[in-house]
């Protein structure tokens, strides 16, 4: 449950969304100067690669530009994290946890298939 509600903060977060947004405008533009089609989208692979990218100062990143020119234009982006409190919550959860409380299920399902089948042949024995 904690984990569904932390995807639906993602995906509802009219915030993280502005910034994706905005990031994939800044992509298409430099996309642009070396010829390359304009993206419809943003991986995670090219949101990284964007971000990170550095202007001709050599210093600034895409990210910091993003950021200084929301806060200079007051733009509500900046504090995307308060769209999706359960995220952080979420984020703490060890994988470990996850991966052992799925065996636990998947051991469960196994045994209740095999009950289903045990009680079957005794349904199908005491039948014929």
């Amino acid at each position: 449950q904690l984990l569904a509600k932390a995807c639906s903060e993602v995906i509802e977060s009219k915030k993280l969304a502005g910034i994706l947004r905005r990031l994939l405008a800044i992509g298409n533009l430099m996309n642009e100067s070396s010829g390359k089609p304009q993206a419809k989208g943003i991986t995670l692979d090219s949101l990284i690669k964007t971000a990170k990218k550095k202007g001709s100062d050599g210093k600034t990143m895409v990210i910091d530009l993003l950021v200084s020119t929301a806060m200079s234009n007051k733009l509500d982006i900046v504090n995307f994290w308060s769209d999706m409190p359960t995220v952080r919550v979420a984020m703490r959860l060890d994988l470990d946890d996850f991966r052992h409380v799925l065996r636990e299920i998947q051991t469960g399902a196994q045994s209740v298939d095999r009950s289903i089948e045990a009680e079957k042949s005794q349904a199908e024995s005491q039948d014929g």
